[in-house]
């Protein structure tokens, strides 16, 4: 039950709450003005669908700018912004994230969920026990890791069917049916 990390929220620095982290320039890519840039979603080809994104820059805040044209390549997506015309202009953005408003994420198949969406959500057990609440999602190889807190724990959680039973989205909530040394026992 991996949570998708398309429009990647983990990494949202520069994000604003309504704004969703879907890449980080890399770097220049040609004399064009054109980007080479790190796609923090499951779906780089997601690129093409934008004609408009928000670019943040460190302590410049962030603004709204027109894509002109997208292609996934083996290094990441190359992406042509309307303001960037010129390997200058491209070159003082290596660094920004590039950020969509949250309605135009793309839907999710089922069970599967947006790492935004799961931020604070109260963890408890197939028992009732309450664990915390969701803080981070880890990606590893295998499987993300849900990382749970309370005032005296921290939980971390293999997203996988056999650990994560349920995800309200409604009410908020994540039950879990720990295996065993997952959690330590009741106090």
């Amino acid at each position: 039950m991996p949570s998708e990390r398309d429009e990647g929220v983990k990494k949202q620095s520069g994000s604003t709450r309504d704004l969703v982290l879907i890449g980080t320039v890399r770097r220049a890519h040609g004399v064009r003005g054109e980007l080479l840039v790190t796609p923090h979603t499951d779906d780089p080809a997601r690129f093409g669908l934008l004609r408009e994104l928000y670019v943040a820059v460190a302590d410049e805040g962030h603004r709204r700018v027109g894509v002109v044209g997208a292609r996934v390549s083996n290094k990441g997506v190359l992406l042509r912004l309307s303001e960037v015309t010129d390997r200058d202009t491209a070159e003082a953005l290596v660094g920004a994230e590039l950020l969509i408003p949250r309605e135009q994420c793309l839907p999710l198949p089922p069970d599967s969920y947006y790492e935004f969406e799961l931020w604070g959500m109260e963890v408890r057990t197939t028992a009732g026990r309450v664990l915390g609440t969701l803080h981070e999602v880890v990606d590893f190889p295998a499987n993300d890791v849900w990382v749970v807190r309370d005032q005296e724990h921290e939980y971390l959680l293999p997203a996988v069917k056999e650990v994560i039973k349920m995800v309200d989205r409604e009410e908020r909530v994540i039950i879990i049916e720990p295996i065993p040394g997952l959690v330590d026992e009741e106090p």
